[in-house]
Protein backbone atom coordinates (compact mmCIF):
# COMPACT_ATOMS: atom_id res chain seq x y z
CA UNK A 1 0.00 0.00 0.00
CA UNK A 2 1.26 3.58 -1.06
CA UNK A 3 2.46 5.49 1.63
CA UNK A 4 0.64 9.83 1.89
CA UNK A 5 4.23 10.83 0.83
CA UNK A 6 3.97 8.39 -2.20
CA UNK A 7 0.04 9.84 -2.72
CA UNK A 8 1.36 13.02 -2.64
CA UNK A 9 4.06 12.87 -4.68
CA UNK A 10 1.68 10.81 -7.06
CA UNK A 11 -0.53 13.92 -6.88
CA UNK A 12 1.86 16.66 -7.40
CA UNK A 13 2.65 14.83 -10.83
CA UNK A 14 -0.94 13.87 -12.00
CA UNK A 15 -1.70 17.87 -11.40
CA UNK A 16 1.71 18.51 -13.29
CA UNK A 17 0.69 16.38 -16.05
CA UNK A 18 -3.00 18.06 -16.34
CA UNK A 19 -1.55 21.93 -16.55
CA UNK A 20 0.83 20.43 -18.89
CA UNK A 21 -2.39 19.08 -20.87
CA UNK A 22 -4.52 22.02 -20.17
CA UNK A 23 -1.78 24.69 -21.11
CA UNK A 24 -0.66 22.85 -24.80
CA UNK A 25 -4.42 21.62 -25.48
CA UNK A 26 -5.62 23.91 -28.95
CA UNK A 27 -8.83 24.97 -27.43
CA UNK A 28 -9.39 27.37 -24.83
CA UNK A 29 -9.80 25.74 -21.26
CA UNK A 30 -11.25 28.07 -18.16
CA UNK A 31 -11.77 26.70 -14.82
CA UNK A 32 -13.78 28.03 -11.84
CA UNK A 33 -14.55 27.09 -8.11
CA UNK A 34 -17.80 26.57 -6.95
CA UNK A 35 -18.87 30.20 -6.31
CA UNK A 36 -17.98 30.74 -10.56
CA UNK A 37 -14.93 32.44 -9.91
CA UNK A 38 -12.36 32.01 -12.08
CA UNK A 39 -9.04 29.60 -11.12
CA UNK A 40 -7.39 28.71 -14.22
CA UNK A 41 -7.27 30.17 -17.96
CA UNK A 42 -4.50 28.33 -20.66
CA UNK A 43 -3.26 30.49 -22.85
CA UNK A 44 -5.63 29.83 -25.40
CA UNK A 45 -8.62 31.44 -23.59
CA UNK A 46 -6.29 34.26 -22.30
CA UNK A 47 -5.89 35.19 -26.01
CA UNK A 48 -9.46 34.68 -27.16
CA UNK A 49 -10.62 36.66 -23.76
CA UNK A 50 -8.01 39.42 -23.71
CA UNK A 51 -7.58 38.80 -19.84
CA UNK A 52 -4.26 37.04 -18.30
CA UNK A 53 -5.07 34.22 -15.49
CA UNK A 54 -3.35 36.51 -13.29
CA UNK A 55 -6.02 39.20 -14.08
CA UNK A 56 -8.64 37.06 -14.21
CA UNK A 57 -7.84 34.95 -10.82
CA UNK A 58 -10.54 35.01 -8.66
CA UNK A 59 -12.89 37.55 -10.48
CA UNK A 60 -16.91 36.62 -11.23
CA UNK A 61 -16.91 34.37 -14.67
CA UNK A 62 -19.36 36.69 -16.57
CA UNK A 63 -16.45 39.66 -15.99
CA UNK A 64 -13.87 37.38 -17.76
CA UNK A 65 -16.20 35.78 -20.30
CA UNK A 66 -19.16 37.66 -21.22
CA UNK A 67 -21.20 36.28 -24.10
CA UNK A 68 -24.14 37.88 -26.09
CA UNK A 69 -26.44 36.53 -28.59
CA UNK A 70 -24.87 37.74 -31.98
CA UNK A 71 -28.94 38.41 -33.59
CA UNK A 72 -30.27 40.33 -30.16
CA UNK A 73 -27.03 41.03 -28.60
CA UNK A 74 -28.89 40.20 -25.62
CA UNK A 75 -26.73 38.79 -22.92
CA UNK A 76 -26.49 34.80 -23.15
CA UNK A 77 -26.20 32.82 -19.68
CA UNK A 78 -22.98 30.82 -19.80
CA UNK A 79 -23.03 26.95 -19.43
CA UNK A 80 -20.74 27.55 -16.79
CA UNK A 81 -23.79 28.26 -14.34
CA UNK A 82 -25.70 25.49 -15.79
CA UNK A 83 -22.84 22.74 -14.60
CA UNK A 84 -22.39 24.13 -11.70
CA UNK A 85 -26.37 24.31 -10.63
CA UNK A 86 -27.37 20.80 -12.40
CA UNK A 87 -24.29 19.47 -11.77
CA UNK A 88 -24.28 17.92 -15.73
CA UNK A 89 -22.47 18.46 -19.31
CA UNK A 90 -23.37 21.87 -21.11
CA UNK A 91 -23.50 20.98 -24.88
CA UNK A 92 -22.32 23.50 -27.18
CA UNK A 93 -24.35 27.03 -27.66
CA UNK A 94 -24.71 28.34 -30.82
CA UNK A 95 -24.88 31.85 -32.21
CA UNK A 96 -23.18 33.39 -29.40
CA UNK A 97 -20.62 36.14 -29.54
CA UNK A 98 -18.13 36.15 -26.75
CA UNK A 99 -16.61 40.22 -26.29
CA UNK A 100 -13.27 40.42 -25.79
CA UNK A 101 -11.65 42.45 -22.79
CA UNK A 102 -10.62 45.12 -25.47
CA UNK A 103 -14.35 45.38 -26.96
CA UNK A 104 -14.41 43.22 -29.98
CA UNK A 105 -15.99 40.17 -30.98
CA UNK A 106 -15.90 37.01 -31.43
CA UNK A 107 -18.17 33.99 -32.43
CA UNK A 108 -17.88 31.07 -30.14
CA UNK A 109 -19.05 27.32 -29.53
CA UNK A 110 -18.47 26.82 -25.76
CA UNK A 111 -19.52 24.03 -23.81
CA UNK A 112 -19.13 23.22 -19.87
CA UNK A 113 -18.61 20.27 -17.21
CA UNK A 114 -18.84 20.03 -13.31
CA UNK A 115 -15.74 19.45 -11.70
CA UNK A 116 -16.44 17.11 -8.96
CA UNK A 117 -14.07 15.65 -5.34
CA UNK A 118 -13.18 12.34 -3.82
CA UNK A 119 -17.16 12.40 -2.70
CA UNK A 120 -18.88 13.25 -5.82
CA UNK A 121 -19.33 16.56 -4.88
CA UNK A 122 -19.38 19.93 -7.79
CA UNK A 123 -16.61 21.78 -6.33
CA UNK A 124 -16.23 24.01 -9.87
CA UNK A 125 -16.39 23.70 -13.57
CA UNK A 126 -14.44 23.64 -16.53
CA UNK A 127 -14.96 25.68 -19.83
CA UNK A 128 -14.17 24.68 -23.07
CA UNK A 129 -14.47 27.00 -26.17
CA UNK A 130 -13.31 28.23 -29.35
CA UNK A 131 -12.94 30.71 -31.95
CA UNK A 132 -15.48 29.71 -34.66
CA UNK A 133 -15.72 33.71 -36.42
CA UNK A 134 -14.42 31.86 -39.94
CA UNK A 135 -16.76 29.04 -39.83
CA UNK A 136 -19.63 31.04 -38.62
CA UNK A 137 -18.84 33.82 -41.19
CA UNK A 138 -19.19 31.00 -43.83
CA UNK A 139 -22.63 29.93 -42.25
CA UNK A 140 -24.01 33.40 -42.23
CA UNK A 141 -22.91 33.59 -45.83
CA UNK A 142 -24.23 30.52 -46.64
CA UNK A 143 -27.54 31.69 -45.22
CA UNK A 144 -27.72 34.80 -46.51
CA UNK A 145 -27.60 33.99 -49.72
CA UNK A 146 -29.94 31.16 -49.10
CA UNK A 147 -33.09 34.03 -48.22
CA UNK A 148 -31.84 35.89 -51.11
CA UNK A 149 -32.72 33.61 -53.04
CA UNK A 150 -35.88 33.02 -51.70
CA UNK A 151 -36.51 36.55 -51.73
CA UNK A 152 -36.00 36.54 -55.60
CA UNK A 153 -38.62 33.66 -56.07
CA UNK A 154 -41.01 35.08 -53.78
CA UNK A 155 -40.66 38.50 -55.52
CA UNK A 156 -41.13 37.20 -58.80
CA UNK A 157 -44.32 35.08 -58.02
CA UNK A 158 -45.80 38.45 -56.36
CA UNK A 159 -45.15 40.44 -59.79
CA UNK A 160 -46.20 37.62 -62.21
CA UNK A 161 -49.76 36.84 -59.57
CA UNK A 162 -52.77 38.48 -61.39
CA UNK A 163 -53.64 40.35 -58.22
CA UNK A 164 -53.61 44.22 -58.17
CA UNK A 165 -50.37 45.93 -58.39
CA UNK A 166 -50.94 47.35 -55.22
CA UNK A 167 -51.16 43.93 -53.29
CA UNK A 168 -47.96 42.80 -55.31
CA UNK A 169 -45.81 45.32 -53.91
CA UNK A 170 -47.02 44.62 -50.66
CA UNK A 171 -46.14 41.01 -50.74
CA UNK A 172 -42.97 42.04 -51.97
CA UNK A 173 -42.28 44.28 -48.71
CA UNK A 174 -43.70 41.23 -46.93
CA UNK A 175 -40.51 38.92 -48.37
CA UNK A 176 -38.09 41.92 -48.42
CA UNK A 177 -38.27 41.94 -44.46
CA UNK A 178 -37.25 38.20 -43.40
CA UNK A 179 -35.56 38.29 -47.18
CA UNK A 180 -32.89 40.54 -45.80
CA UNK A 181 -33.27 40.41 -41.84
CA UNK A 182 -34.63 44.08 -42.10
CA UNK A 183 -36.75 46.13 -39.40
CA UNK A 184 -39.04 47.20 -42.02
CA UNK A 185 -39.41 48.32 -45.73
CA UNK A 186 -41.73 50.07 -47.96
CA UNK A 187 -42.37 51.27 -51.47
CA UNK A 188 -43.80 54.75 -53.01
CA UNK A 189 -45.13 55.23 -56.14
CA UNK A 190 -44.84 58.73 -58.22
CA UNK A 191 -47.98 60.57 -58.68
CA UNK A 192 -46.20 62.55 -61.48
CA UNK A 193 -49.31 65.10 -61.87
CA UNK A 194 -48.47 66.15 -58.76
CA UNK A 195 -44.85 65.47 -57.97
CA UNK A 196 -45.31 63.68 -55.12
CA UNK A 197 -44.57 60.06 -53.84
CA UNK A 198 -47.63 57.91 -53.01
CA UNK A 199 -47.10 55.09 -50.06
CA UNK A 200 -48.55 52.06 -51.39
CA UNK A 201 -46.96 48.54 -49.30
CA UNK A 202 -45.27 48.40 -46.12
CA UNK A 203 -44.05 45.87 -43.70
CA UNK A 204 -41.86 44.90 -40.86
CA UNK A 205 -42.11 47.07 -37.77
CA UNK A 206 -44.63 49.60 -39.39
CA UNK A 207 -47.62 48.20 -41.96
CA UNK A 208 -49.71 51.02 -42.10
CA UNK A 209 -49.75 53.78 -45.38
CA UNK A 210 -50.98 56.79 -44.30
CA UNK A 211 -49.58 59.30 -41.81
CA UNK A 212 -46.83 61.87 -42.24
CA UNK A 213 -45.14 59.22 -44.72
CA UNK A 214 -48.18 58.80 -47.08
CA UNK A 215 -47.68 61.12 -49.32
CA UNK A 216 -44.24 62.55 -49.71
CA UNK A 217 -43.35 65.21 -52.37
CA UNK A 218 -40.30 65.19 -54.45
CA UNK A 219 -37.52 66.37 -52.97
CA UNK A 220 -38.73 66.38 -49.21
CA UNK A 221 -37.45 63.90 -46.68
CA UNK A 222 -35.02 61.35 -47.44
CA UNK A 223 -37.23 59.55 -49.14
CA UNK A 224 -38.13 62.68 -51.50
CA UNK A 225 -34.53 63.28 -52.10
CA UNK A 226 -34.04 60.18 -53.82
CA UNK A 227 -37.06 60.23 -56.19
CA UNK A 228 -35.18 63.72 -57.21
CA UNK A 229 -31.89 62.74 -57.66
CA UNK A 230 -32.65 59.74 -59.03
CA UNK A 231 -29.99 58.02 -56.87
CA UNK A 232 -29.82 55.31 -54.05
CA UNK A 233 -29.20 56.45 -50.59
CA UNK A 234 -26.97 53.81 -48.48
CA UNK A 235 -25.69 53.89 -45.19
CA UNK A 236 -24.27 51.83 -42.61
CA UNK A 237 -24.07 54.72 -40.27
CA UNK A 238 -27.75 56.27 -39.75
CA UNK A 239 -27.27 57.83 -36.36
CA UNK A 240 -24.47 59.68 -38.62
CA UNK A 241 -26.79 60.03 -41.40
CA UNK A 242 -27.55 64.00 -41.93
CA UNK A 243 -30.58 62.85 -43.81
CA UNK A 244 -32.06 60.67 -41.17
CA UNK A 245 -33.77 63.82 -38.96
CA UNK A 246 -35.38 61.65 -36.17
CA UNK A 247 -32.25 60.05 -34.77
CA UNK A 248 -33.85 59.61 -30.94
CA UNK A 249 -35.79 57.19 -32.92
CA UNK A 250 -33.43 55.25 -34.41
CA UNK A 251 -31.50 55.23 -31.54
CA UNK A 252 -34.59 53.86 -29.22
CA UNK A 253 -35.08 51.04 -32.43
CA UNK A 254 -31.65 50.37 -32.77
CA UNK A 255 -31.82 51.13 -36.20
CA UNK A 256 -27.99 50.54 -38.14
CA UNK A 257 -28.41 50.76 -41.83
CA UNK A 258 -30.60 52.43 -44.25
CA UNK A 259 -31.31 51.62 -48.23
CA UNK A 260 -33.18 53.57 -50.46
CA UNK A 261 -33.68 53.33 -54.22
CA UNK A 262 -35.46 55.26 -57.36
CA UNK A 263 -37.77 52.74 -59.20
CA UNK A 264 -36.64 53.34 -62.39
CA UNK A 265 -37.25 52.72 -66.26
CA UNK A 266 -34.40 53.97 -68.11
CA UNK A 267 -34.30 57.55 -67.17
CA UNK A 268 -38.04 57.58 -65.86
CA UNK A 269 -38.62 57.72 -62.40
CA UNK A 270 -42.09 55.04 -61.10
CA UNK A 271 -41.47 55.34 -57.33
CA UNK A 272 -39.05 54.85 -54.69
CA UNK A 273 -38.17 51.60 -52.28
CA UNK A 274 -36.59 51.33 -48.20
CA UNK A 275 -35.54 50.57 -45.49
CA UNK A 276 -34.13 50.32 -42.23
CA UNK A 277 -32.31 47.58 -40.57
CA UNK A 278 -30.74 46.69 -37.24
CA UNK A 279 -27.68 45.45 -38.36
CA UNK A 280 -25.40 46.84 -41.47
CA UNK A 281 -26.32 45.03 -44.40
CA UNK A 282 -23.43 43.83 -46.60
CA UNK A 283 -22.90 44.03 -50.44
CA UNK A 284 -24.17 40.66 -51.36
CA UNK A 285 -27.56 42.41 -49.16
CA UNK A 286 -27.55 45.52 -51.26
CA UNK A 287 -26.90 44.13 -54.83
CA UNK A 288 -29.65 41.57 -54.11
CA UNK A 289 -32.68 44.77 -53.05
CA UNK A 290 -30.93 46.47 -56.50
CA UNK A 291 -32.12 43.95 -58.29
CA UNK A 292 -35.33 43.60 -56.45
CA UNK A 293 -36.25 47.45 -57.06
CA UNK A 294 -35.53 46.71 -60.89
CA UNK A 295 -37.70 44.18 -60.94
CA UNK A 296 -40.25 46.20 -58.82
CA UNK A 297 -40.15 49.15 -61.10
CA UNK A 298 -40.96 46.89 -64.26
CA UNK A 299 -44.13 45.47 -62.43
CA UNK A 300 -45.21 48.89 -61.60
CA UNK A 301 -44.67 50.37 -64.68
CA UNK A 302 -46.72 47.34 -66.82
CA UNK A 303 -49.30 47.75 -64.32
CA UNK A 304 -49.28 51.76 -65.51
CA UNK A 305 -49.27 50.66 -68.84
CA UNK A 306 -52.33 47.84 -68.44
CA UNK A 307 -54.46 50.11 -66.48
CA UNK A 308 -53.59 52.92 -69.29
CA UNK A 309 -55.25 50.21 -72.18
CA UNK A 310 -57.78 49.71 -69.50
CA UNK A 311 -58.86 52.62 -69.53
CA UNK A 312 -57.93 53.40 -73.43
CA UNK A 313 -60.26 50.29 -74.26
CA UNK A 314 -63.07 51.63 -71.88
CA UNK A 315 -62.60 55.28 -74.00
CA UNK A 316 -62.80 53.10 -77.13
CA UNK A 317 -65.36 51.12 -76.63
CA UNK A 318 -67.86 53.75 -75.11
CA UNK A 319 -66.73 55.92 -78.50
CA UNK A 320 -67.94 52.89 -80.19
CA UNK A 321 -71.22 52.85 -78.63
CA UNK A 322 -71.79 56.45 -79.19
CA UNK A 323 -70.49 55.72 -82.52
CA UNK A 324 -73.19 53.35 -83.19
CA UNK A 325 -75.73 55.23 -82.05
CA UNK A 326 -75.15 58.30 -84.21
CA UNK A 327 -74.77 55.97 -87.52
CA UNK A 328 -78.57 55.00 -86.32
CA UNK A 329 -79.50 58.16 -86.16
CA UNK A 330 -78.30 58.99 -89.21
CA UNK A 331 -79.00 56.19 -91.09
CA UNK A 332 -82.18 56.22 -90.46
CA UNK A 333 -83.39 59.85 -89.31
CA UNK A 334 -81.27 62.13 -91.93
CA UNK A 335 -82.11 59.47 -94.85
CA UNK A 336 -85.33 59.37 -94.28
CA UNK A 337 -86.39 62.72 -95.06
CA UNK A 338 -83.66 63.36 -98.30
CA UNK A 339 -84.96 60.51 -99.43
CA UNK A 340 -88.58 62.29 -99.40
CA UNK A 341 -87.11 65.35 -100.83
CA UNK A 342 -85.22 63.47 -103.63
CA UNK A 343 -88.59 61.43 -104.61
CA UNK A 344 -90.86 64.70 -104.45
CA UNK A 345 -88.14 66.44 -106.44
CA UNK A 346 -88.32 63.90 -109.00
CA UNK A 347 -92.21 63.80 -108.86
CA UNK A 348 -92.01 67.41 -109.35
CA UNK A 349 -90.21 67.76 -112.48
CA UNK A 350 -92.47 64.86 -114.06
CA UNK A 351 -95.46 67.26 -113.80
CA UNK A 352 -96.59 69.74 -116.01
CA UNK A 353 -96.46 73.12 -115.66
CA UNK A 354 -93.22 73.92 -114.56
CA UNK A 355 -91.41 77.06 -116.12
CA UNK A 356 -87.77 77.10 -116.91
CA UNK A 357 -87.24 78.69 -113.55
CA UNK A 358 -89.07 76.48 -111.44
CA UNK A 359 -86.80 73.25 -113.14
CA UNK A 360 -83.98 74.94 -112.23
CA UNK A 361 -84.71 75.20 -108.63
CA UNK A 362 -85.85 71.73 -108.49
CA UNK A 363 -83.02 70.61 -109.72
CA UNK A 364 -81.07 72.35 -107.58
CA UNK A 365 -83.32 70.59 -104.55
CA UNK A 366 -82.31 67.46 -105.58
CA UNK A 367 -78.83 67.94 -106.92
CA UNK A 368 -78.09 69.31 -103.03
CA UNK A 369 -80.34 66.35 -101.48
CA UNK A 370 -77.86 63.83 -103.88
CA UNK A 371 -75.08 65.21 -102.72
CA UNK A 372 -76.00 64.70 -98.98
CA UNK A 373 -77.29 61.69 -99.42
CA UNK A 374 -73.61 60.66 -100.70
CA UNK A 375 -72.14 62.75 -97.63
CA UNK A 376 -73.97 60.31 -95.51
CA UNK A 377 -73.05 57.22 -97.05
CA UNK A 378 -69.74 58.27 -97.04
CA UNK A 379 -69.81 59.35 -93.05
CA UNK A 380 -71.43 55.77 -92.51
CA UNK A 381 -68.49 53.73 -94.66
CA UNK A 382 -65.89 55.92 -93.00
CA UNK A 383 -66.98 55.26 -89.47
CA UNK A 384 -68.02 51.57 -90.14
CA UNK A 385 -64.24 51.16 -91.30
CA UNK A 386 -62.89 53.09 -88.42
CA UNK A 387 -64.51 50.31 -86.33
CA UNK A 388 -62.29 47.59 -87.80
CA UNK A 389 -64.55 46.28 -89.90
CA UNK A 390 -63.64 48.04 -93.29
CA UNK A 391 -66.19 48.16 -95.76
CA UNK A 392 -68.05 45.59 -97.14
CA UNK A 393 -68.04 44.27 -100.55
CA UNK A 394 -70.50 41.80 -102.06
CA UNK A 395 -68.97 40.56 -105.52
CA UNK A 396 -71.57 38.78 -108.06
CA UNK A 397 -71.72 38.92 -111.98
CA UNK A 398 -72.04 42.23 -113.22
CA UNK A 399 -71.73 44.44 -116.41
CA UNK A 400 -69.54 47.19 -115.77
CA UNK A 401 -70.09 49.27 -118.41
CA UNK A 402 -73.93 49.28 -117.67
CA UNK A 403 -72.76 50.50 -114.07
CA UNK A 404 -70.94 53.12 -115.51
CA UNK A 405 -73.65 54.59 -117.93
CA UNK A 406 -76.02 54.26 -115.02
CA UNK A 407 -73.87 56.68 -113.15
CA UNK A 408 -73.11 58.89 -115.91
CA UNK A 409 -76.89 59.64 -116.99
CA UNK A 410 -77.74 60.33 -113.32
CA UNK A 411 -74.69 62.77 -112.95
CA UNK A 412 -76.05 64.27 -116.66
CA UNK A 413 -79.71 65.16 -115.02
CA UNK A 414 -78.15 66.19 -112.02
CA UNK A 415 -75.51 68.34 -113.63
CA UNK A 416 -77.11 69.49 -116.70
CA UNK A 417 -75.11 72.32 -117.44
CA UNK A 418 -71.94 70.54 -117.02
CA UNK A 419 -70.22 68.43 -120.02
CA UNK A 420 -69.78 64.68 -119.26
CA UNK A 421 -67.63 62.58 -122.35
CA UNK A 422 -67.91 59.04 -121.95
CA UNK A 423 -65.81 56.37 -123.81
CA UNK A 424 -66.04 52.40 -123.41
CA UNK A 425 -63.75 49.99 -124.49
CA UNK A 426 -63.48 46.62 -123.91
CA UNK A 427 -65.21 43.68 -122.24
CA UNK A 428 -67.31 44.65 -118.96
CA UNK A 429 -68.31 41.38 -117.70
CA UNK A 430 -66.51 40.38 -113.90
CA UNK A 431 -67.45 39.98 -110.93
CA UNK A 432 -67.80 42.97 -108.75
CA UNK A 433 -69.95 44.93 -106.21
CA UNK A 434 -71.83 46.67 -108.60
CA UNK A 435 -73.53 49.02 -105.89
CA UNK A 436 -70.11 49.85 -104.47
CA UNK A 437 -68.59 50.40 -107.66
CA UNK A 438 -71.12 52.66 -108.47
CA UNK A 439 -70.40 54.50 -105.33
CA UNK A 440 -67.05 54.73 -106.58
CA UNK A 441 -67.20 56.17 -109.88
CA UNK A 442 -69.67 58.76 -108.16
CA UNK A 443 -67.57 59.81 -105.69
CA UNK A 444 -64.29 60.39 -108.41
CA UNK A 445 -67.17 62.44 -111.20
CA UNK A 446 -68.50 64.34 -108.27
CA UNK A 447 -64.96 64.80 -107.31
CA UNK A 448 -63.55 66.20 -110.70
CA UNK A 449 -67.01 68.57 -110.89
CA UNK A 450 -66.36 70.08 -107.53
CA UNK A 451 -62.63 70.62 -107.99
CA UNK A 452 -62.76 72.50 -111.49
CA UNK A 453 -64.32 75.12 -113.17
CA UNK A 454 -67.73 75.44 -114.55
CA UNK A 455 -66.92 76.00 -118.18
CA UNK A 456 -65.18 72.94 -118.12
CA UNK A 457 -66.25 69.13 -118.65
CA UNK A 458 -65.60 65.96 -117.42
CA UNK A 459 -64.13 62.70 -119.33
CA UNK A 460 -65.06 59.15 -118.31
CA UNK A 461 -63.06 56.12 -120.02
CA UNK A 462 -63.58 52.54 -119.16
CA UNK A 463 -61.04 49.79 -121.07
CA UNK A 464 -61.98 45.92 -120.35
CA UNK A 465 -59.16 43.38 -121.23
CA UNK A 466 -58.77 39.69 -120.24
CA UNK A 467 -57.72 40.18 -116.84
CA UNK A 468 -58.71 43.61 -115.52
CA UNK A 469 -60.66 46.26 -116.00
CA UNK A 470 -59.57 50.31 -116.12
CA UNK A 471 -61.48 53.42 -115.15
CA UNK A 472 -60.31 56.73 -115.11
CA UNK A 473 -61.90 59.76 -114.75
CA UNK A 474 -60.45 63.12 -115.52
CA UNK A 475 -61.11 67.00 -115.43
CA UNK A 476 -59.73 70.32 -115.94
CA UNK A 477 -58.79 73.20 -114.18
CA UNK A 478 -55.40 74.10 -112.55
CA UNK A 479 -53.55 71.36 -111.22
CA UNK A 480 -52.90 70.14 -107.67
CA UNK A 481 -49.33 70.94 -106.19
CA UNK A 482 -47.17 67.73 -106.45
CA UNK A 483 -46.53 67.68 -102.65
CA UNK A 484 -50.82 67.31 -102.07
CA UNK A 485 -51.63 64.46 -104.29
CA UNK A 486 -50.04 62.01 -101.69
CA UNK A 487 -52.35 63.46 -99.00
CA UNK A 488 -55.99 63.34 -100.82
CA UNK A 489 -56.61 59.42 -100.09
CA UNK A 490 -56.90 60.76 -96.57
CA UNK A 491 -59.90 60.86 -95.01
CA UNK A 492 -60.95 64.34 -93.78
CA UNK A 493 -58.59 65.89 -96.76
CA UNK A 494 -60.27 68.19 -99.49
CA UNK A 495 -58.62 69.60 -101.98
CA UNK A 496 -56.76 72.58 -101.06
CA UNK A 497 -56.23 74.93 -104.37
CA UNK A 498 -60.26 74.72 -104.20
CA UNK A 499 -60.95 76.04 -101.11
CA UNK A 500 -64.36 77.78 -102.31
CA UNK A 501 -65.99 74.37 -103.31
CA UNK A 502 -64.26 72.59 -100.84
CA UNK A 503 -67.75 72.93 -98.35
CA UNK A 504 -69.76 70.93 -101.07
CA UNK A 505 -67.89 67.26 -99.71
CA UNK A 506 -66.69 66.21 -96.06
CA UNK A 507 -63.07 65.41 -97.42
CA UNK A 508 -64.12 60.93 -97.66
CA UNK A 509 -64.85 60.69 -101.06
CA UNK A 510 -61.15 59.76 -102.27
CA UNK A 511 -60.68 57.81 -99.12
CA UNK A 512 -63.88 55.55 -99.22
CA UNK A 513 -63.07 55.14 -103.11
CA UNK A 514 -59.43 53.87 -101.99
CA UNK A 515 -61.23 51.61 -99.51
CA UNK A 516 -63.79 49.78 -101.79
CA UNK A 517 -61.30 49.19 -104.65
CA UNK A 518 -58.80 48.28 -101.99
CA UNK A 519 -62.03 45.50 -100.66
CA UNK A 520 -61.99 44.35 -104.73
CA UNK A 521 -58.42 43.59 -104.68
CA UNK A 522 -57.47 46.83 -107.30
CA UNK A 523 -55.40 49.69 -107.21
CA UNK A 524 -56.11 53.34 -107.11
CA UNK A 525 -53.59 56.02 -108.95
CA UNK A 526 -53.55 59.88 -109.35
CA UNK A 527 -51.86 62.09 -111.18
CA UNK A 528 -52.51 65.92 -112.14
CA UNK A 529 -51.00 68.23 -114.51
CA UNK A 530 -51.03 71.65 -116.56
CA UNK A 531 -51.37 70.09 -119.48
CA UNK A 532 -53.59 66.65 -118.76
CA UNK A 533 -55.70 68.17 -116.13
CA UNK A 534 -56.11 65.59 -113.00
CA UNK A 535 -56.73 62.09 -113.57
CA UNK A 536 -57.94 59.09 -110.81
CA UNK A 537 -57.28 55.79 -112.55
CA UNK A 538 -59.21 52.54 -111.25
CA UNK A 539 -57.75 49.53 -111.84
CA UNK A 540 -59.70 46.27 -111.47
CA UNK A 541 -58.63 42.43 -111.35
CA UNK A 542 -61.92 40.29 -112.98
CA UNK A 543 -62.56 38.88 -110.26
Amino acid sequence: MATPRRQIQTLAISEKWLATVLVSVGDAVLATDGEGRVTFMNPVAEALTGWTLEEAWGEPLHLVFHIVNERTRRPVASPVERALREGAVVGLANHTLLLRRDGSEIAIDDSAAPIRDEQGAVTGAVLIFRDVTAQRRAELEIEERTRQAELGVAVCKALISKEPIRRQLQRCVEAIVPGLDVAFARIWTLNAEEEVLELQASAGLYTHTDGPHGRVPVGAFKIGLIAQERAPHLTNEVLNDPRVSDKEWARREGMIAFAGYPLMIEDRLVGVLALFARHALTVSALQALASVADQIALAIDRAWGEEALRQSELRYRQASEFEQQILGIVSHDLRNPLSIISLSSTLLLERDGLDERGTQVVRRIQSSADRAARMIRDLLDFTQARLGGGIPVHPRPVDLHSVVRQVVEETRTAFPEREIELEQRGPGAGTWDADRLAQVLSNLVANALNYSPRDTGVSIRTNGDTDTFELEVRNGGEPIPAEVLPTLFRPMQRGANHSDRSARSVGLGLYIVREIVTAHGGEVSLSSTPADGTAVRVRLPRS
